[in-house]
């Protein structure tokens, strides 16, 4: 299983096999639809010549290519203004993963599904270069694809008209057999409150099991075991939303056991964030 952080700690546990402990809630408070931007897509330019590996690239710019068995492939993006970016892969045929991270400061985004289907969302400094990497993990076939990178928006991220994505920013507290590490970070979430779910950029969804006013609660679990193995997590969080200002925090807290034939690790996790509906 693929860590994620802070909210999307639900949507793993249940993209696992996880179990929520009840049936999903709505959230009924009215949300304000000025918090809805980026309602259309920008013109976005298909680069009809074979893009190398190691070129750069531009916003509003998409391409086609394929990533050889184990293979990966990247390109460069420099900014020209600051702002939320999306970066977009669709693919057939193995399992394609994306990252992207600056090369002149600290973004450090990733999407790791079991398809070839991933959307990484950052925030952009003007002036700054960004590296996007497309990996291929299955070890069985090369993959095909098609690279978008664009204004963030809500046509290109694919977002019903109940779906919000948010931004947050907080730490994260693991302590694994008596070791403590601690690391920040930024998360880019969806959020029905309507629908009563969280779902990942990459499409993993967790439903909230109880609302109460302003405040959601979601809660999984999940255990798996096979010929000499067996682990287990679980994950509780309480996440705030104000349906006006499009402000949202969560904590969460979790635990995760692993043992096979004599080895046993054991991790508690706990995070706090906070942030905003973004588009």
């Amino acid at each position: 299983m693929k860590k994620l952080l802070v909210a999307t700690l639900a949507i793993m546990l249940v993209a696992c096999g996880g179990e929520s402990d009840s049936e999903n809630e709505s959230f009924d408070a009215p949300i304000n639809q000025d918090l809805k931007r980026g309602t259309t897509e920008p013109a976005i330019t298909t680069i009809n010549e074979t893009v190398q590996d190691g070129d750069s690239i531009a916003l509003n710019q998409k391409f086609s290519g394929s990533v050889a068995t184990n293979g990966d492939f990247r390109v460069s993006f420099t900014a020209a203004e600051s702002g939320l970016v999306v970066v977009k892969l669709t693919g057939n045929g193995g399992d394609l993963d994306l990252d992207v991270y600056g090369l002149s400061d600290s973004v450090d985004q990733e999407s790791v599904s079991l398809s070839s289907n991933e959307i990484v969302v950052f925030r952009a400094t003007q002036g700054n270069d960004y590296r996007v990497r497309i990996e291929e993990w299955s070890g069985e076939a090369s993959g095909s694809y098609t690279l978008t990178i664009a204004a963030a928006n809500r046509v290109t991220l694919g977002m019903s008209s109940n779906e919000y994505l948010t931004e947050v920013s907080g730490t994260e507290e693991e302590t694994c057999d008596g070791r403590t590490d601690e690391e920040s970070f930024t998360s880019y979430d969806i959020i029905n409150p309507t629908g009563g779910y969280f779902a990942s950029l990459s499409g993993y969804r967790s439903d909230f099991t109880a609302v109460n006013g302003n405040t959601i609660q979601v809660s999984a679990s999940d255990r798996e075991s096979g010929d000499g193995w067996s682990e287990s997590s679980s994950m509780s969080a309480s996440i705030t939303l104000n349906p006006s200002t499009g402000s949202i925090s969560i904590n969460s807290t979790g635990n995760y056991e692993y043992s096979e034939s004599g080895y046993s690790e054991s991790c508690t996790y706990s995070s706090t964030a906070s942030g905003s509906i973004v588009l």
